[in-house]
């Protein structure tokens, strides 16, 4: 074997092996085209799920702030209230513990 004949041989295998990664990315990019299509379906769907849990979770909120946390900060306010006025009234006032 000569050095041309190891030449023609190292360029066809060069060729072959080029043709074979050429194909390859090809392939790759198919498989790439095809799971980027299916996922913007999906991610589509699941953002209008998110922004309907969302808003379920807000209205939950809000119905707890207007059921349960207005009313008993009302009812903190109102019993603050009525422990000042019977503090002035009787003259008793809660002692501070000093600290050392």
């Amino acid at each position: 074997m000569t050095l041309a004949d190891l030449r023609d041989l190292a360029i066809v295998v060069l060729a072959t092996l080029a043709m074979v990664q050429t194909l390859l990315i090809i392939v790759l990019a198919v498989v790439l085209l095809r799971t980027t299509i299916m996922l913007r379906g999906k991610a589509s769907d699941l953002l209008e799920r998110s922004t309907r849990t969302v808003g379920t979770v807000e209205s939950a909120v809000g119905i707890v702030s207007d059921v349960v946390l207005k009313p008993l900060a009302r009812m903190v306010g109102a019993v603050s209230g009525v422990r000042k006025v019977m503090a002035v009234l009787t003259g008793i006032t809660k002692r501070r513990k000093r600290r050392k």
